[in-house]
C-alpha cells in the first residue's frame, strides 16, 4: 500500500475480536488499522455467510447487463447494490459500459475500443483501491495549510 504506516498487524488468524485503547499509552496507527480491519473482515465473513459467494438484493439487484440502444457497440450497466465475496458492490445510477467510472484506460489514457464483430464474456471484477491525496486532493485538510493526515480506500467493481 502507498502511504506512511507503522505496521500492519491484521491477521485473521488471530481470532481477535476487538482492539483496547489503553489511558496513558502511545496511540498507533496500526492499533486504529487492526480495529477497522477486524470490522471489515467480520463483515465481509457475514455477508458471504449470509449471501453466498455472490448475490444481491431482489428489490436492488444491480450490474444488470443489458443491450445499450444509444450506443450499438456498448452496453450498460444497471444500478443497484451486488455482492461478490462478501464486498458490497454499488452502482447509484445505470452507466454505459465505456462511460462507467473507473473504466479502465490504455497506457496512453484513452478508452478501450472493442470489436463490434467479436463475442464478450462480461464479468464484475472487484478490487480495493487505496487513495491518497494525490488521487483526490479534497483529504487534503485546509486547515493545516493543505496537509493530509489520511488516506482512504475504495471498493472499484
Amino acid at each position: 500500500m502507498k502511504g506512511d504506516f507503522s505496521r500492519s498487524t491484521f491477521n485473521k488468524n488471530n481470532y481477535y475480536n476487538d482492539v483496547f485503547m489503553q489511558q496513558g499509552w502511545f496511540l498507533l496507527d496500526s492499533d486504529w488499522d487492526e480495529e477497522v480491519s477486524i470490522v471489515m473482515h467480520y463483515l465481509h465473513s457475514l455477508a458471504r455467510d449470509i449471501i453466498g459467494p455472490h448475490g444481491g438484493p431482489k428489490g436492488n439487484l444491480g450490474f444488470e447487463i443489458a443491450e445499450s440502444k444509444l450506443l450499438p457497440l456498448d452496453f450498460t450497466i444497471g444500478s443497484g447494490h451486488y455482492y461478490v465475496g462478501g464486498i458490497l458492490c454499488e452502482l447509484e445510477n445505470t452507466v454505459i459500459y465505456r462511460a462507467q467510472p473507473d473504466y479502465p484506460l490504455t497506457k496512453e489514457g484513452k478508452r478501450v475500443l472493442h470489436d463490434s464483430n467479436a463475442k464478450y464474456l462480461v464479468y464484475l471484477d472487484v478490487w480495493e483501491w487505496h487513495i491518497t491525496y494525490i488521487e483526490d486532493p479534497s483529504l487534503c485538510d485546509v486547515a493545516l495549510g493543505g496537509l493530509d493526515t489520511a488516506t482512504r480506500s475504495k471498493i472499484v467493481s
